[in-house]
């Protein structure tokens, strides 16, 4: 009784944090560190420098937070969990995101989620950032119905996130991955919700996108730009390159989509037909990853993350760490929460999320 007594009452004493917390949880995923003392989360492992001009249709939230794709004239399509990163502009043809001169800046008239967005599940992670102006590059193709994928086939990430040895890539940057089906995903996610709305893609020798680039797209490849197709978004995953990466499947909300961007005075890019890249996997550079957002924080710092009364661990935060200085164990039961908890999930619930420090 007396410990249960010391564990509420050190969730009442920081009950500010984990309320602050709420909302830099949006702004950590967003920035791809939902641990950011862990140099192995999110990175495309395994990636390549990707050629110059090859994806004109990338595109980059003006803090170079997110990533995201040009899908109309004046529509990038992107995560929701990336919401409030587009709201001032975006920069459409990036290439090095420390050379931005060859890349277009326009400013963002509004972002739109999907309306049933959850950000506990990661279910319906979409958002149309519909662009003040008409971008001058060709727009992205995106999937239907038309273009389904079958397990093994291969598909491409890119973006521009944090490299192997801890550093983040100026660089856009690829990388091949496998298209497995969900019932071999949720083998390796039996204590998560991968829906039908997802697609997961496993590592191909230890390859996988990872922390860096949420919103970027995951394609099929073509032998130019013009046959490439949106396949997938950049969502959520553990680890990099030990679990499937998953991914928002974009022919799940293909009608949301089109009606968002026709609303919005967009016409969606016509697919050619998709002719196979040639080429795969070419030699690797010294440097191996690339990046996606949403891991689980690991225990190499020392830091366990451990979640009640939550149906996701990742939701934990080191954030704290970063708040105080000194370095705690953040230590919880999970506790299977039954649903009528979980609506409270965003509100009171939050400051369950309980800190022990044991360090001292």
């Amino acid at each position: 009784m007396g410990l249960t007594n010391i564990f509420f009452g050190l969730a009442i004493a920081q009950w500010s944090l984990f309320h602050y917390s709420a909302e830099s949880n949006r702004v950590l995923r967003e920035y791809n560190i939902p641990s950011q003392d862990n140099d192995k989360a999110f990175r495309l492992i395994n990636g390549w420098e990707a050629e110059k001009d090859r994806f004109k249709y990338f595109a980059l939230s003006d803090d170079k937070s997110c990533g995201g794709f040009l899908i109309a004239d004046k529509i990038v399509l992107t995560a929701a969990h990336c919401k409030g990163h587009f709201k001032n502009g975006v920069y459409i043809g990036v290439t090095n995101k420390n050379e931005l001169n060859d890349a277009e800046y326009i400013r963002v008239d509004e972002e739109i989620n999907y309306p049933n967005y959850d950000d506990w599940t990661y279910e319906g992670d979409f958002m149309i950032v519909v662009l003040e102006r008409k971008s001058k590059f060709k727009p992205l193709c995106i999937s239907n119905k038309d273009h389904e994928i079958i397990p093994g086939k291969v598909l491409y990430a890119i973006g521009v996130g944090k490299k192997e040895d801890g550093s983040y890539s100026n660089k856009l940057r690829e990388v091949d991955v496998s298209y497995i089906s969900n019932d071999e995903c949720k083998k390796s996610y039996i204590n998560y919700e991968v829906s039908d709305d997802m697609l997961c893609c496993d590592s191909r020798e230890e390859k996988d996108a990872c922390q860096g680039d949420s919103g970027g797209p995951l394609l099929i490849k073509g032998k130019s730009s013009e046959n490439d197709v949106a396949v997938g978004i950049v969502s959520w995953g553990i680890n990099c390159a030990t679990h499937p990466g998953v991914y928002s499947r974009i022919s799940k909300k293909y009608d949301w989509i089109l009606e968002t961007v026709e609303k919005n005075g967009g016409f969606l890019a016509t697919c050619n037909k998709v002719t196979e890249s040639p080429t795969q996997s070419p030699t690797q550079s010294s440097s191996k990853s690339l990046s996606r957002p949403c891991n689980l924080v690991s225990l190499e710092h020392s830091f366990f993350c451990v979640y009640f009364c939550c149906t996701r661990i990742y939701k934990c935060q080191s954030f704290f760490t970063k708040t105080y200085t000194l370095q705690l164990f953040f230590v919880g039961v999970n506790l299977r929460a039954p649903k009528v908890l979980k609506k409270y999930a965003n509100g009171p619930l939050k400051i369950l999320r309980i800190g022990v420090n044991v360090a001292a």
